[in-house]
């Protein structure tokens, strides 16, 4: 169990974006919501799916309502598998952006029944504006998203993702949670955020570093070509387990 400093009790969360950008899932979820199957009674609070400054809606998008190939499950051009274990997924952080957000989604958040986090990523001064401006929605906390599978953040930018989370912190009142990955220098990081952030997530886990002897099928879908994607699931545990375990120590 995790106590913010808002007072908010956390002991299970979903992943920023299992649950889309209202928090109330995705369309073809409604029905496993319909019929008992996914329960979002038994989640302290939802993730929303991160979004930027600028939109990321384009023609090259490895997701996109418009190509449902793109999406739809058995596609060979979809930009998510299941395997042994777990998912790996190339979705990347497609999104309507901060303008559009504000107008269409911040203001339906105050129906959701689950308490709600909102989730950015951007650079500093982005991160900043983003933070101030989503804080004055029906939010408990604001999660930084440093570590997208599907980008480029890596061990030399640790100190990038530092100070994005520092000018989120300092332009909300709401608690701050940066979004890790095992890829980078998570152990700085989570030593420099001390008194900043009041948790720490981990985001799936690159392809390579769960299977560094197999070729992802998603290498050559969608863009960045030769990223394998993201894993979830228990094929991810192993890896970000024992990362927690280094932090806790």
């Amino acid at each position: 169990m995790i106590t913010l400093s808002n007072g908010r009790k956390i002991n299970y969360m979903t992943a920023s974006g299992a649950m889309g950008f209202r928090g109330r899932g995705w369309l073809w979820e409604w029905p496993l919501m319909a019929a008992g199957l996914i329960d979002l009674s038994l989640f302290d609070a939802i993730s929303l799916r991160t979004i930027t400054v600028e939109p990321r809606y384009h023609p090259t998008s490895n997701h996109s309502w418009w190509k449902p190939w793109t999406w739809m499950p058995g596609s060979p051009w979809a930009c998510w598998r299941t395997i042994e274990d777990g998912i790996i997924n190339k979705i990347g952080l497609y999104n309507p952006g901060l303008e559009h957000w504000c107008d269409w989604i911040g203001p339906s958040l105050c129906d959701s029944p689950v308490p709600l986090i909102a989730s950015i990523q951007g650079t500093k001064d982005e991160c900043a504006h983003l933070a101030k401006t989503v804080s004055m929605y029906d939010v408990i906390g604001i999660e930084v998203n440093g570590s997208c599978p599907n980008a480029t953040h890596g061990v030399s930018e640790a100190d990038e993702m530092v100070q994005c989370t520092i000018a989120a912190k300092n332009n909300t009142h709401l608690p701050v949670i940066y979004k890790a990955s095992v890829a980078q220098d998570y152990m700085t990081i989570a030593r420099e955020l001390r008194g900043v952030a009041e948790a720490i997530t981990f985001n799936s886990v690159p392809y390579k570093m769960v299977f560094p002897d197999n070729k992802s099928p998603l290498e050559k879908i969608g863009k960045p070509k030769g990223v394998g994607g993201g894993v979830s699931g228990k094929a991810a545990q192993k890896l970000n387990w024992e990362a927690q375990a280094k932090l806790s120590q």
